[in-house]
């Protein structure tokens, strides 16, 4: 049974591949790949390649075997993304098409004389329809006014926009869409078109037929038949991956701490894509309400590794280490609140030489403002475990001791904040450095 419908089932096959006419003496078939930014390897991980360049090939061959067509010319056109330059992306596109060549000689047969590479656009008209497209886009308005007045330094004019946050925002969004890579292959009928339909096996190698040099040449002055209009599947937006991620360096200060007029500052800086390294500082070194009462000095440190979880767009977790010089009393307000008159008296680190030294782990959400993503938002909350040995004073200038080197150990929450943030991209300093990243930043 499966002999008897093996042809028809061949013959449907073709019927709808709407992008190849067989009963034409000639059609074209065509497939978009993409390239990671600045790379020429070929990823058949990346955006599904591999799929779709094995069924490009699987629909030539069987065009070939049914219709005994040949191959009379292969085209390549790469349009780009606008961070690169016109020269270096002809030469990257001129190596991508030197590896496609490769990968299609592999299972298909045709001289390297057939191979023409079109000439490298910029697809700002592309670029264009998807910022209209996405209400997200930083300063959206002025970013289409931009691209569509056509004006010569429009790249500069973006990367200047509101401090770069539209130009960072595309280049993670929206270029990676405009760097396709089509191939057209043109084929057309040589001999007289078999009768019936042939048995083909796909997973044999080609083999190339005596006459094919010859055959090439008298076929190539041909006028070659228009490209057909072909609709795909629209590609499927992905994550930003590692070829588009930028370093940041973040300042935050905490707005809990300075509600308590502790001086506080910090810095977070990107490993590498979601981990980094943060290290916030706090002092205070005044008396709240008078020498002998409330007072809250501090110098504390917190360094902590951070792990932010891939597409929750901002939420981490943490792990850090803390170590503070602390010196607290809470004299006449201990009573008022309903504490015991001991915890009136003033505690502070042993000799003040002995920090409480500890660590922990927290849980926290970075947020971006659309705006001026470079501005921002974060909340956090920690907990952890501490060795303390301290001294005790009567809450009184000069006071006496009233017990030495005690000792406990602290569990419990030992950050929380609701922080103002800032970032910073991080760029080489010197000139050599700079002129090599643009070198890099000119592949698409």
């Amino acid at each position: 049974m499966k002999y008897i419908f093996k042809p028809l089932i061949i013959s449907i096959l073709v019927l709808m591949m709407g992008a190849v006419s067989v009963s034409a003496q000639q059609s074209c078939d065509s497939v978009a790949v993409y390239f990671r930014q600045g790379k020429s390897a070929f990823d058949r991980e990346f955006r599904d390649n591999g799929d779709r360049i094995d069924n490009f090939i699987a629909r030539i061959r069987l065009i070939q075997d049914l219709s005994n067509f040949r191959i009379h010319r292969v085209e390549y056109t790469a349009s780009a993304s606008p961070e690169g330059t016109v020269e270096n992306n002809q030469k990257l596109a001129s190596s991508r098409a030197a590896v496609m060549t490769g990968i299609l000689h592999e299972k298909l047969v045709f001289a390297d004389s057939l191979v023409h590479l079109n000439a490298i656009t910029e697809d700002w008209d592309g670029l264009a329809r998807q910022v209209k497209a996405d209400q997200n886009v930083p300063d959206r308005k002025e970013v289409l006014k931009i691209i569509e007045g056509k004006s010569p330094d429009r790249k500069e004019q973006l990367r200047n926009l509101n401090g770069g946050a539209a130009w960072d925002y595309l280049l993670r969004t929206h270029f990676p869409d405009l760097r396709s890579f089509r191939i057209f292959i043109y084929t057309g009928i040589e001999e007289q078109e078999l009768e019936g339909v042939v048995d083909i096996d796909l997973s044999t190698e080609p083999v190339a037929p005596a006459t094919l040099e010859k055959e090439v040449v008298e076929v190539i002055d041909q006028p070659v038949v228009e490209q057909p209009q072909i609709v795909e599947e629209p590609v499927q937006q992905i994550e930003p991956q590692d070829d588009k991620w930028v370093r940041k360096l973040t300042v935050k200060t905490n707005l809990i701490g300075a509600a308590f007029l502790m001086a506080n500052a910090a810095v977070e800086v990107d490993i590498i894509e979601n981990l980094s390294i943060a290290l916030p500082v706090y002092w205070s070194g005044w008396d709240y309400a008078g020498i002998n009462t409330l007072k809250f000095r501090t110098l504390m440190i917190q360094p902590e590794v951070r792990y932010y979880i891939p597409k929750t767009n901002g939420l981490y977790v943490g792990a850090h280490f803390g170590i503070g010089y602390w010196n607290f009393a809470l004299g006449d307000y201990a009573g008022k609140i309903g504490l015991d008159h001991m915890d009136g008296w003033r505690y502070q680190d042993h000799k003040g030489e002995s920090p409480a030294i500890g660590g922990g782990i927290s849980v926290g959400y970075a947020l971006q403002f659309k705006k001026n993503p470079r501005w921002g938002m974060e909340f956090a909350v920690g907990a952890g475990a501490y060795d303390a040995k301290y001294d005790v004073f009567y809450n009184e200038a000069n006071g006496p001791y009233h017990e030495r080197g005690a000792r406990t150990t602290y569990i419990g929450i030992d950050n929380a904040s609701i922080s103002f943030t800032y970032k910073f991209d991080l760029k080489k300093a010197n000139s050599a450095k700079k002129s090599d990243r643009k070198a890099k930043e000119g592949q698409r």
